[in-house]
């Protein structure tokens, strides 16, 4: 287990320096958005209550923008959890005609209660890169989206989680909603977004 949160260590550093020593990319400036974000937060509302989410923008700082971006739009606003897999995830903000995202490498787990960008499907070397506004929230430890074997396998990005144990509370309830079968997992009364809210 140390030996492979190591290799995953030693993999984000690989990524974060190339990422520094890429043509047009300014470390400066990039230190400056996420100095800018840092301490922001989410706040999604649904008739079961509000789920307040923290960001890690030093990791994956566009995951984060583009997902403020898009809440600052009012672009999830009236969107559901389409998806609700008990144990799995709970998923939605599927918003038509949104801008995909280039993959990153967060280094994080999709552990429980983390949230993660969806994306077009697997295998993920081939739609690693088209994550656009749909989301998740992790139920549970699902290690199979931390596969991380290139050019074949990448990690489904974990950008944010679910910050406090009130927010805890109504993903537990969301989790519990019934729900098809398994993939679809389409609920039989899909959450409704009612608004996400962006506070500094």
């Amino acid at each position: 287990m140390k030996v492979k949160r190591l290799s995953v260590f030693l993999a984000a550093l690989a990524v974060a320096a190339l990422v520094a020593l890429s043509p047009g990319t300014s470390t400066a400036e990039g230190d400056k958005k996420v100095e800018a974000i840092k301490d922001t937060r989410a706040v999604i509302e649904t008739k079961y209550g509000e789920i307040e989410l923290k960001f890690f923008p030093e990791v994956a700082p566009g995951h984060v923008e583009n997902f403020i971006n898009l809440a600052n739009a009012g672009s999830y606003n009236g969107k559901t959890f389409s998806r609700v897999c008990a144990g799995f995830v709970a998923q939605g903000g599927d918003v038509p005609g949104a801008s995909q995202i280039a993959w990153e490498f967060s280094g994080l787990l999709n552990s429980g209660y983390s949230i993660a960008m969806a994306r077009q499907g697997d295998p993920s070397g081939t739609y690693k890169d088209t994550a656009s506004s749909t989301f998740f929230i992790n139920l549970g430890p699902n290690t199979n989206l931390d596969l991380y074997t290139p050019p074949s396998y990448y990690p489904y990005v974990v950008f944010g989680r679910v910050a406090d144990a009130s927010s805890k509370t109504v993903v537990d309830t969301i989790a519990l909603i019934p729900a098809g079968p398994s993939p679809n997992c389409t609920p039989s009364s899909p959450p409704v977004i009612t608004t996400v809210t962006i506070t500094d």
